[in-house]
């Protein structure tokens, strides 16, 4: 080997060994994530006590699109126990999305079957803004599974003042079913990719159904298609 093809084998090693240094004491990887989806709701309301006329029955149904404004910048720990937050003041870090409504009913302005008030419903389509949705880590002990999204403590107010009932799910986008499956609401990506320093994209994209609860006269279902996206940006 000459004195140039010494030197530039060199010069490779050092930076391979810079590179290795460098990800060796990074302490978080610096992440963007997007989210959106699609949740639909269908609702059916049987009443036998509210009118003369015996039992009466309306329908309900709802589907309201969401995605982010922008996507959510977050700082992924490289500890054991994966986090998204540098000071671990947090577990959770916040997202505002926007979106529409649409709503559809044969039941009365308060939700009951028509018979039941004089008032009838008026829906249509509607447009949302920050809406905020929770994105944070799903462990097992200290396993990191992925990426849960759900319900912030505060939500906006429901478009809609004369179509309301039990089909009406906003603001509650991604809601846990009644068998509080993890499934529902959470996007599985690997330790390893949140933690690397090279850019990279990857996307999940899930479904869930659950049976609508809280209502006895009412039965249908509430379905989530959503799609997150993580790109991994850099090594902080």
């Amino acid at each position: 080997m000459n004195w140039k093809a010494r030197w530039i084998a060199g010069a490779l090693g050092t930076i391979a060994l810079g590179l290795g240094a460098a990800d060796a004491q990074a302490r978080a990887t610096k992440v963007s994530v997007r989210l959106s989806g699609t949740q639909t709701t269908q609702a059916h309301v049987v009443d036998r006590g509210c009118s003369d006329q015996g039992t009466v029955t309306g329908d309900m149904s709802e589907s309201y699109s969401f995605s982010t404004y922008r996507p959510l910048i977050m700082a992924v720990t490289h500890s054991r126990r994966i986090g998204f937050d540098l000071g671990y003041t947090r577990t959770n870090r916040q997202a505002l999305t926007k979106g529409t409504i649409t709503r559809s009913s044969t039941l009365s302005a308060s939700g009951e079957p028509i018979q039941c008030s004089s008032t009838p419903s008026s829906c249509g389509t509607k447009a949302f803004g920050r809406l905020p949705l929770e994105v944070g880590p799903v462990l097992s002990g200290n396993t990191f599974k992925g990426v849960s999204v759900h319900n912030s403590v505060t939500e906006p107010s429901d478009p809609f003042t004369q179509c309301k009932g039990p089909g009406a799910s906003f603001p509650s986008v991604l809601d846990r079913p009644s068998n509080n499956s993890l499934r529902f609401f959470y996007a599985p990506f690997s330790a390893s990719f949140l933690k690397g320093c090279s850019r990279a994209i990857q996307t999940r994209k899930g479904t869930g159904t659950a049976h609508l609860g809280g209502d006895p006269d009412a039965t249908g279902t509430k379905t989530i298609r959503f799609t997150v996206s993580v790109t991994r940006l850099r090594c902080i």
